[in-house]
């Protein structure tokens, strides 16, 4: 891919296709699928860099607990760790948030902000998948913690919205503009290859590498390997805490059971 077709991609994807996404989830009628759009090329040979990224995930998506955007767009996303530290958490209690698996969602008692379950993991696969990495289980969900995670394409979010544990309940969820919060975010953004967060459909290992820079992703190898730049990554991550949020949101929606319910923003 030349330099200039690069650039010529990613502007396209940060104003067209970018009103174009917003506006088919804006104008959908009520109870409608999100519409899946992710950039594709037939032939990827380039290192990833922002304008690639952005080009072939024009937007990422957050899912949060119903009722949750105005916490967010008052005081940003903030990873499971950097709330603990906002709410003064500590000791064992922290521990239990922090180093352990959650089976259920813990609610803050001072801000009432909702921390999400890990249903989706059980120790004993996390242990089996983190083989031969040098890491235990407890230095996994601590990993996780650390980080705020969005989805790079629509069916990784449809996936969660339909999994058992979460389909009847009700979600905010947040379209992010990828070209916007990636340059803002940089140094901090880390890209997987997998769904990090689950264990028992498919526990694929993991470890410390899990989570690579952009500079280091190995995109070409993954687009080839799975047959379409879109499937290259599957989660993209920011260390500690996204505090202006709201400046790359383009669009809030309530969702249930990967429908749209209403537009929050």
């Amino acid at each position: 891919m030349t330099d200039s077709y690069r650039k010529a991609a990613s502007s396209q994807s940060n104003t067209v296709e970018s009103r174009n996404v917003i506006a088919a989830w804006t104008a959908a009628p009520p109870g409608a699928a999100p519409p899946y759009t992710c950039g594709s090329f037939s032939r990827v040979t380039a290192p990833l860099d922002t304008d690639l990224f952005t080009a072939t995930f024009p937007h990422l998506y957050h899912m949060s607990a119903a009722g949750s955007w105005p916490s967010i767009q008052r005081d940003g996303l903030l990873s499971t760790s950097a709330l603990l530290d906002a709410e003064g958490v500590e000791g064992s209690a922290r521990c239990r948030i922090e180093s352990e698996r959650r089976p259920e969602a813990v609610v803050l008692p001072q801000s009432g902000r909702v921390i999400r379950d890990q249903r989706p993991m059980s120790d004993t696969l996390v242990a089996r998948s983190l083989e031969g990495s040098g890491l235990a289980p407890s230095d996994w969900y601590r990993l996780l913690n650390s980080m705020v995670f969005f989805f790079a394409h629509e069916e990784g979010l449809a996936r969660l919205l339909n999994a058992r544990s979460y389909r009847d309940q009700e979600h905010d969820v947040l379209v992010v503009d990828s070209h916007s919060l990636i340059s803002t975010h940089l140094d901090h953004v880390r890209l997987c290859a997998i769904n990090s967060g689950a264990t028992f459909l498919k526990p694929q290992p993991r470890g410390p590498d899990t989570f690579k820079p952009l500079a280091e992703y190995p995109f070409a190898q993954l687009a080839r390997r799975r047959g379409s730049p879109a499937k290259a990554i599957a989660e993209c991550c920011v260390i500690g805490q996204v505090p202006d949020i709201s400046c790359h949101t383009r669009a809030v929606f309530r969702m249930k059971q990967g429908r749209r319910l209403r537009k929050i923003l």
